[in-house]
């Protein structure tokens, strides 16, 4: 039994490298060419540009980035409006720590246990979004992963810095929302062509 090619791979359709315009390879089952033509061409007829084929795999693991953290943004806006919450309610800041196991500690009423109960919680949102931006960054070392914890602040900050970053945060969340809705709006738009995704963030990056 020869081997054939499926009905998908019998025409393709390439740039033609002597004069950057579309042509459409026809083969017969057996993989041989058979001729060459010249790909239709006028409106409403897609056209590649010279280097636009290359770019396509690029733009298509980008929208899949942008999907997926927009996928997270929810997620996210829950952890930094917590953080926002419990910031002035906890023990942070130099010492906050020792504060909380001091408050925690059976037989200790002097402190508020509701502090120490506050700080922990913190801890857990603050935890939370730093592994948040660890995976958005893609970070794979220790100093990687100690970025995206700065990136997402410090249960040794004072609340009013834990606050201010939390806001940023929530900021560039929403960003990434939008930017991704945008962006889908403009490849549909313009049928489907990934490539639109160029315009479109140039477009947002000027705006």
């Amino acid at each position: 039994i020869k081997n054939t090619l499926p009905p998908s791979a019998l025409q393709t359709v390439e740039n033609n490298p002597v004069t950057s315009t579309p042509q459409t390879i026809i083969k017969d089952p057996t993989g041989a060419v058979v001729r060459v033509e010249q790909t239709p061409t006028g409106p409403g007829v897609p056209q590649l540009k010279p280097g636009e084929a290359q770019e396509i795999p690029a733009r298509t693991q980008q929208r899949v980035q942008v999907n997926q953290a927009a996928a997270k943004v929810p997620e996210q806006r829950f952890n930094n409006a917590q953080i926002i919450r419990l910031a002035p309610q906890a023990f942070t800041g130099t010492g906050g720590e020792k504060l909380t196991q001091l408050g925690s500690a059976v037989g200790i009423q002097m402190l508020p246990g509701e502090h120490a109960a506050n700080m922990q919680r913190l801890a857990h949102f603050m935890a939370l979004q730093a592994q948040a931006n660890a995976q958005a960054m893609g970070a794979g070392t220790d100093q990687a992963r100690a970025i995206a914890e700065q990136a997402s602040g410090s249960t040794k900050w004072t609340p009013e810095a834990i606050i201010s970053t939390a806001r940023v945060n929530d900021a560039l969340s929403t960003g990434v929302d939008l930017f991704n809705r945008g962006m889908e709006a403009a490849i549909k738009k313009n049928g489907g062509n990934v490539l639109a995704l160029r315009d479109f963030q140039n477009a947002w990056s000027q705006n």
